[in-house]
């Protein structure tokens, strides 16, 4: 199951610089691709971005991809965020309110809930 997950990620590093034609990505923390839960039977590869903790509440940007023009869905994070990770051997899943996410690894799982 495992080189099945890993096989729908696209080659990437993890980041912390924003794409300079971006504006918006000047204030990110952290930055890659995750896999999302979108329903029963659906699943989207996303360039996901952290933005830091500003005004009582931190932010998840989520794009079709890498050149972050196209966002797809903000997530607002505030103290009452529920943030968890799965159980299980090796698991990389982990929930962000109703958004379930999968990790490439389970240290990067560890790094987005941080």
């Amino acid at each position: 199951m495992r080189i099945v997950t890993l096989s729908l990620f696209p080659p990437f590093r993890i980041s912390c610089h924003p794409v300079i034609q971006v504006p918006s990505t000047r204030t990110r923390l952290l930055a890659g691709y995750l896999i999302h839960n979108d329903d029963v039977t659906t699943l989207s590869v996303l360039y996901c971005e952290l933005h830091g903790h500003r005004k009582a509440c931190a932010e998840m940007v989520v794009y079709e991809n890498c050149s972050c023009l196209t966002p797809v869905m903000n997530i607002v994070i505030t103290a009452n965020t529920a943030c968890s990770e799965k159980i299980g051997i090796n698991c990389t899943c982990f929930t962000i309110d109703q958004h379930e996410f999968s990790a490439r690894t389970m240290q990067e799982r560890k790094l987005w809930l941080r």
